[in-house]
């Protein structure tokens, strides 16, 4: 699964689904790569 993952200063994980199945994370500045993979999964 592919996506895409910006990293912003937000403090919740968003994801999004568009309808050409493309997917968007975005993530807190302070989050790791375990977190974000923990969170897509």
């Amino acid at each position: 699964m592919e996506y895409t993952v910006t990293k912003k200063k937000i403090k919740n994980f968003i994801i999004r689904i568009y309808p050409d199945l493309r997917i968007a994370v975005s993530v807190p500045l302070h989050a790791s790569n375990k977190d974000i993979e923990n969170f897509i999964k």
